[in-house]
Formats: C-alpha cells, structure tokens, sequence
C-alpha cells in the first residue's frame, strides 16, 4: 500500500509539473511587491494554478540570481503571510527551486486574455494585487521559482 501511494504521489508531480525532489536551488530574502492567494480548491488543478508573489531580492543567501525581481509560486493557503506586512518592507526568507521556463511578466500577472463572442481578444484586469509604489515594468521578464522546504 505504501509504495503504490509512492508512486501515486510521483505521479501527481509529475503531471501538476512540481519539483520531485527538495533540491534548493536559490536561498534569498526578499520583500514582497505583487501577490495572488488562488483559492484552495483550485490549487494542484490541471490548470497549474498556484500562489504567486513577485518578490525582490535583498540578498543572496545561496545559489546565484542576477534579476532584482523574481516570481514566487507556490501552494497552500499562505497563512504565514499577512499581506497588511507587504507593503512596510518586510523580508522573508525563501528556498526555491527553479522552474525551467521563460519566466514571467507583470503583464502577465496583472492581465488575463480571453476572446469575446467576435473573435477579438479582450483583457481583464486579474486578482494579482500590487503592494506599495515600487514601479516594475510591465515587459519585465522575471525569472519563476517554486518554494521549498
């Protein structure tokens, strides 16, 4: 029984495209900008929705990252953030593996496409919240990283 809920949970990282292994790639602190807590139940869906925060680097702890900002994601219901922090500058502590993909936008984040009834794309302002006045361009590529124990 134990081996099959094994291979059952290597599975089902596999598929959501979760780290297998906690291998930490990046240690940093950094300071919350931007975030998104997706509702639980939506979480590990075929979707591949998760919570993101757009972090900026303080410092350096391991590993290397030459980018000042970085996109966050990970799962759970976040508790231990209280976003009423996010905007005094408080750092937190991450370890992070990196996601091997092109990275991300804050026009990414901020908008969603769909298409209306004719055809046309149309953009809708999303749930990612941005904290404090830090002016991050839109075309920012910010490189993804999923947290880990």
């Amino acid at each position: 029984m134990k081996a099959r809920n094994f291979l059952l949970l290597i599975i089902c990282l596999i598929v959501f495209n979760l780290p297998v292994s906690a291998k930490v790639d990046l240690k940093i602190e950094g300071s919350i900008h931007g975030y998104y807590f997706a509702p639980i139940e939506w979480q590990g869906s075929f979707l591949g929705i998760t919570n993101i925060f757009v972090v900026r680097i303080s410092k350096v702890l391991k590993g290397k990252e030459n980018s000042e900002f970085i996109v966050v994601r990970f799962g759970g219901e976040g508790k231990e953030y209280d976003p009423a922090e996010f905007a005094s500058g408080k750092t937190y502590p991450f370890n992070l593996r990196k996601i091997d993909w092109e990275g991300t936008t804050m026009d990414r984040l901020m908008y969603v496409k769909d298409i209306d009834e004719g055809g046309n794309f149309q953009y809708h302002r999303s749930k990612f919240e941005l904290v404090g006045v830090e002016n991050i361009p839109v075309e920012t590529l910010m490189p993804d990283y999923y947290t880990v124990p």
